[in-house]
């Protein structure tokens, strides 16, 4: 038996064990640039976006409503551009306005289409915090606007869900952090 095999795809003579198997008829350099290439495809990126951010919606708890339909729309309405800062994306991802790991919703209201880079500083930093360290604040506004028109709301409306939001996760955060100093404030303004 011999140990050559010829890819059909590079037309080029290998040893057997640069195939996957001995019944494979393309070898494994020429199957990985095949999934690379069909990974990178636009349906493939948009589904792949959905299935990751339906898992974190279940890990987190949260409002999981958003379709393929509707992440089709929105990767379509960025136009390649990253929606925090306008440039073309090199990778586009899904990011959720409000983080799904502070109770966001996985919903089409929440999700702005940005580059992966931007997505993973940003991170689940507060979106008002993070505009704010690149000093980019007057985009808060603009971003409100958005999200309010997306969900059909006010933006008087959005703004005050975004604060109520903000409001219950920093009191979270300040039980976390100092739990016997929130006991003792809570137990004084309980006597005053």
């Amino acid at each position: 038996m011999s140990n050559n095999k010829r890819c059909s795809k590079c037309d080029q003579i290998k040893l057997v064990t640069e195939f996957y198997s001995a019944s494979r008829c393309h070898c494994k350099e020429c199957e990985r640039k095949e999934a690379r290439w069909r990974m990178a495809r636009p349906e493939n990126v948009i589904g792949t976006a959905l299935r990751d951010a339906h898992k974190t919606a279940v890990k987190f708890g949260v409002e999981d409503t958003l379709t393929l339909d509707e992440l089709r729309y929105l990767f379509a309405l960025s136009g390649g551009r990253c929606a925090y800062t306008g440039k073309f994306m090199t990778k586009p991802s899904v990011d959720h306005y409000v983080p799904l790991s502070r109770g966001g919703a996985n919903a089409f209201w929440n999700v702005l289409i940005v580059d992966w880079s931007v997505n993973k500083q940003k991170h689940d930093t507060d979106p008002s915090d993070w505009l704010w360290q690149r000093q980019e604040v007057e985009r808060e506004q603009d971003f409100i606007r958005l999200l309010a028109t997306r969900r059909g709301v006010s933006i008087a409306e959005m703004a005050g869900y975004l604060a109520e939001f903000q409001a219950a996760y920093n009191d979270e955060r300040i039980r976390r952090l100092l739990p016997e100093w929130v006991v003792k404030y809570k137990g004084k303004e309980a006597v005053s």
